[in-house]
């Protein structure tokens, strides 16, 4: 029989660099800023809908633009490293998910049920509990499923392969292959984002400035659509189109099976089954507030029912492998597998077209 390999001594001795910047002070500092923008963007989402959206690979391709800038205007000596934003983007994605998570949800929920606020400094101390807790909690658990086990976490692997585009012209170098269009890769990624970003700021400007002189010039924040549900215009049900891109982001960002989803969920709510309720007498009054004090029952019934099934199969899964033999096959196999398809080898002639440097 063969003996099972340890993932974690085989990254030690095969995989870790060392010798490269990873986390400097500036990509401390750095990530901080970005993590405050961040923070305050998630706070308005996820008070808009519902939602808290991660910020990694948004802090990635700021950080590449930054210092790419910082470099030409002679105020940084070098450029960001892969390595090194990879510890950035770390850094501002744990200041920006303070605001998010269920931290907000929970406060939200506090203040409609009490109506009082709770005072600041023990709000800061239950979430710095809240955050250790969390680290420490996360470090064992990510041992075993990422470092163990070789699962793919999406966020990290999305945040990975971002990187890895920005930077491509440094692993065609190390590769030996020269500069290639890594650089204006990453350039043009970070011209998409700034376009992005402007027009979005632009068309919030529009809709929700109050100056004088754009009277004749703002946006209404709400189009109603040409057709009634049950004798009432469809906005009534809240059936209309908002002129804001938050969740047209939400939707770029989520796969396109989860976002039609949501809008079969909501045409079938707005649509059809409140039309029906409003009918049977079961709502007294056609509105958001009035419909979703009763679909909130069906709706979190199916979120728990689908979200414990689904834990159980995925129990059953990670269970399998632990009540394995100890040979190196299985998951050690899919383990390996995976470490080659996503690491960049430290070892010489390794190809960073086949592996990257980032430990999930």
């Amino acid at each position: 029989m063969t003996q099972r390999t340890d993932p974690e001594a085989h990254w030690i001795a095969h995989v870790r660099r060392t010798g490269v910047p990873q986390l400097t002070l500036r990509a401390v500092v750095v990530g901080m800023l970005i993590g405050v923008v961040m923070c305050i963007s998630n706070l308005y989402v996820f008070f808009k809908t519902g939602w808290s959206m991660g910020v990694t690979i948004t802090a990635a391709i700021l950080a590449f633009s930054a210092f790419r800038g910082l470099k030409a205007l002679g105020i940084a000596r070098a450029r960001s490293r892969p390595l090194e934003n990879n510890a950035l983007t770390t850094v501002a994605s744990g200041a920006g998910y303070m605001t998010g998570g269920g931290n907000m949800a929970a406060l939200g929920a506090l203040l409609i049920v009490t109506t009082v606020r709770p005072p600041t400094l023990p709000l800061v101390v239950w979430f710095a509990v809240i955050a250790a807790l969390g680290v420490f909690v996360a470090i064992p658990i990510k041992r075993q499923l990422i470092n163990q086990e070789g699962l793919a976490f999406p966020t990290g692997m999305a945040t990975a392969e971002t990187i890895k585009s920005i930077h491509a012209a440094e692993f065609a170098e190390a590769a030996g292959d020269g500069a290639s269009g890594g650089a204006q890769a990453g350039a043009k990624q970070s011209r998409a984002l700034l376009y992005a970003g402007l027009f979005a700021a632009l068309l919030t400007w529009c809709r929700d400035a109050t100056v004088g002189w754009m009277a004749g010039f703002k946006i209404p924040a709400v189009i109603g659509l040409p057709f009634t549900v049950a004798g009432r215009a469809a906005l009534d049900w809240t059936l209309a189109l908002k002129a804001e891109v938050v969740l047209v982001g939400a939707g770029a960002l989520m796969s396109f099976r989860t976002a039609w989803s949501l809008l079969l969920g909501g045409v079938l709510t707005y649509a059809f089954l409140a039309p029906s309720l409003v009918e049977r007498g079961l709502v007294t009054g056609v509105s958001y507030k009035e419909i979703v004090k009763w679909t909130v029952w069906p709706g979190a019934s199916l979120l728990v029912a689908a979200g414990l099934t689904s834990l159980h199969w995925t129990g059953a899964a990670l269970r399998a492998p632990s009540a394995a033999s100890p040979t190196c096959s299985g998951s050690a196999a899919r383990t390996r597998s995976w470490r080659r398809s996503t690491r960049w080898s430290a070892r010489p002639g390794g190809s960073p077209r086949d592996s990257w440097p980032f430990r999930p």
